[in-house]
């Protein structure tokens, strides 16, 4: 397995894969390793939830959902981040043993979303209070994802944004994103 580290990609081999807990056939959207402690991984899997590996064979459900994004943050692997489809942010204190939500994106069920599907949200690696989340707007936190407000109108058309990137070493003017 691949994942996106905050400092770069790393590789993470599980061995015992016919004996993980999760399917043999899930995919991994997109995951998370800490920086501190190589076993702490979190990953979103398509319609398996969001899994905790933490160095046995197993992966554990720590979340339901499709899992899609997450976050470890690279100063303190007890503080933790997931997402479900459409845009739906938790927050762990806890490694990932309880969440909160933080953000949430009502979808519609007719199929005219403002966001996708698997929508992305980032840390800002100057500043890590500082968080982004983008649907068809962009969003900033402050405060570590605890209150959350639009840093723009809609962004691209109305276009919902399918990944979402700051710079290391400035927190504004230095958003991309990429829409469909």
């Amino acid at each position: 397995f691949f994942f996106q580290a905050e400092d770069g990609i790393r590789d993470h081999c599980v061995t015992g894969v016919q004996t993980c807990a999760l399917p043999i056939s899930s995919q991994f959207y997109i995951g998370a390793v800490s920086t501190t402690d190589p076993n702490m991984v979190i990953a979103g899997a398509q319609d398996n939830y969001t899994n905790r590996y933490n160095g046995t064979v197993y992966w554990d459900a720590v979340f339901g959902g499709d899992g899609s994004f997450c976050a470890i943050n690279p100063d303190d692997d007890y503080t933790q981040y997931c997402s479900y489809q459409y845009l739906n942010i938790q927050r762990s204190d806890d490694r990932g043993f309880n969440w909160y939500d933080i953000f949430d994106h009502n979808s519609n069920p007719a199929g005219t979303n403002t966001v996708a599907f698997i929508a992305p949200f980032v840390f800002c690696h100057s500043d890590l209070n500082i968080m982004y989340a983008a649907s068809d707007t962009l969003y900033r936190s402050d405060d570590a994802g605890i209150t959350w407000y639009p840093q723009s109108g809609e962004i691209d058309s109305g276009n919902a944004a399918l990944a979402l990137a700051v710079s290391y070493t400035r927190d504004r003017k230095s958003t991309r994103l990429n829409s469909s």
